[in-house]
């Protein structure tokens, strides 16, 4: 019983947290897009809940939005064809095909859920990093995931023995 409870509490200790952009970061693939990844975590509310919008600053008073839930007649046409989405329940991924001067700048990821408002920005500018080969973040529920079973395994709780 005990196992549980302690499995339990561990389970709920990330999750209240509410939502919160945790990591920004841009690059390139090899093929000349821009890859930028909006990093959260969520509490409270299910990916339906999850609203977006990509905005890209490119000078003093010029912000274009690139891809909107939110609001999707404000999106450029210029992006029409070339920014693609991808939504996960940790990740909110930008991809701009053709990356170039006109793409420079700073991004701004936009998340709602039904009772917040969170943003975050990274800038894009000369040089940006290629992306790497693995291109995938262990999340924090994944960390916390790996450091429960750890500690149950190390109170001799899991069954996890070697077999001889």
């Amino acid at each position: 019983m005990i196992q549980l409870l302690i499995l339990s509490v561990m389970a709920v200790l990330p999750m209240a947290e509410g939502l919160e952009i945790t990591k920004m970061a841009a690059c390139t693939t090899k093929n000349n897009n821009l890859r930028v990844d909006c990093n959260y975590k969520m509490a409270g509310s299910t990916l339906a809940d999850i609203k977006y919008e990509w905005s890209l600053y490119r000078k003093v008073n010029e912000t274009v939005v690139i891809k909107s839930t939110i609001n999707p007649r404000k999106e450029n046409p210029s992006f029409k064809n070339r920014a693609d989405v991808n939504l996960t329940d940790m990740l909110l991924r930008l991809t701009i095909t053709g990356f170039g001067t006109p793409e420079k700048g700073t991004y701004m990821c936009k998340l709602n859920s039904k009772t917040e408002v969170k943003n975050d920005t990274t800038s894009v500018q000369r040089d940006v990093a290629e992306c790497d080969a693995a291109g995938c973040v262990l999340g924090s529920w994944m960390l916390s995931l790996v450091l429960a079973l750890t500690v149950l395994q190390a109170l001799d709780i899991l069954p996890c023995r070697a077999f001889n």
